[in-house]
């Protein structure tokens, strides 16, 4: 395990933006985008999801990127109390954002949230298994979880084979937002997880590097 500290600003910030990028284009919240999807605005188009107020394509996945969620998926239930339960490529409602991680552990089963979406005070751990996303889930994904205090989130790296584990996020309305502690997972280590700032129990993070 390789394990770092990082400050804000965080170097994972000072990489160019994947989005964004131009001043002039529109930005929507919240209220709006669900509107938006009410309305069927985007029942026809490509997949999309809200981060930071903008609207940005999905990546198409891989046979090994989909796998792996399925992979982890069964090792997280395997490990989880109740009332604990996981979600797989489902929306969140976040302050500014309504992102789908690949995976979200969320307080609660499944009746819970027939009639709302889960939010933050819900989220145990977000999960984002990353080839083609990797520099946006290190950066613009972990600013976005940060900024509403999601206490846990792990990157799936599969271009450098480990499994990248941010924690401590930053106050509220400090910006950048960004997670101040880092630790690298490579295969031959296990993986703790953690909830409500209690271990129960560990991941090998082998089993996702096949």
């Amino acid at each position: 395990m390789t394990s770092m500290t990082l400050s804000a600003p965080s170097p994972l910030r000072r990489s160019p933006p994947t989005f964004g990028f131009d001043p002039s284009t529109p930005r929507f919240t919240v209220e709006q985008y669900q509107k938006m999807i009410e309305a069927g605005v985007f029942a026809d188009g490509p997949k999309i999801e809200l981060l930071d107020g903008y609207l940005v394509l999905k990546m198409t996945k891989s046979a090994l990127h989909d796998g792996v969620i399925q992979l982890l998926n069964r090792s997280l239930i395997r490990l989880l109390p109740s009332p604990w339960d996981v979600r797989i490529q489902s929306v969140v409602q976040l302050s500014e954002s309504e992102p789908e991680p690949d995976l979200a552990v969320v307080r609660g089963l499944g009746d819970q949230f027939l009639g709302r979406i889960p939010r933050a005070s819900d989220i145990g751990l977000l999960v984002e298994v990353s080839d083609s996303t990797l520099r946006r889930d290190q950066g613009e994904k972990a600013a976005v979880y940060a900024r509403d205090g999601v206490a846990n989130y792990w990157i799936v790296n599969l271009i450098d084979r480990c499994v990248e584990v941010y924690t401590s996020p930053t106050a509220p309305g400090v910006e950048p937002a960004t997670y101040l502690n880092l630790d690298r997972f490579e295969a031959g280590r296990d993986v703790p997880l953690v909830l409500d700032g209690r271990q129960v129990g560990v991941v090998p993070a082998a089993a996702f590097f096949p």
